[in-house]
């Protein structure tokens, strides 16, 4: 199948072609829409690490708070909250991993995962 540029609703689009009999090209029912965003990987970080970013945008603390039991809450909160964001993260993280072997197995990968290292982080 090749892919023949096309514009639907001012939009670039592709559309599948295939060669039939007698070496004519006939349309078929596949587009191909690219993508309009492009995503650059983002820097590798700890759990640890993700974490602290999610409860900063999560939670803030100020310094400056008048009433020492509202800060002392405050302060508790954002404790209990750490550790549950830092259990689900890592569920998160192993879930993903699960999903990778998974389909790694579907495909016919299965020497690939059972490849020495280390599979539980």
């Amino acid at each position: 199948m090749q892919l023949k540029p096309d514009r639907l609703n001012g939009q670039t689009i592709y559309r599948g072609v295939e060669r039939g009999p007698g070496g004519i090209n006939h349309v078929n029912n596949f587009i191909l829409f690219p993508p309009t965003m492009t995503v650059t990987p983002g820097p590798v970080l700890s759990l640890d690490e993700l974490t602290e970013q999610a409860l900063a945008k999560i939670v803030t603390v100020s310094n400056e708070t008048g009433d020492p039991v509202i800060k002392a809450q405050a302060l508790a909160f954002r404790a209990n909250l750490k550790k549950t964001l830092a259990y689900w993260l890592k569920r998160a993280a192993l879930n993903e991993r699960e999903c990778c072997r998974q389909h790694f197995t579907a495909h016919g990968f299965a020497r690939a995962i059972a490849a020495p290292g280390d599979h539980n982080g």
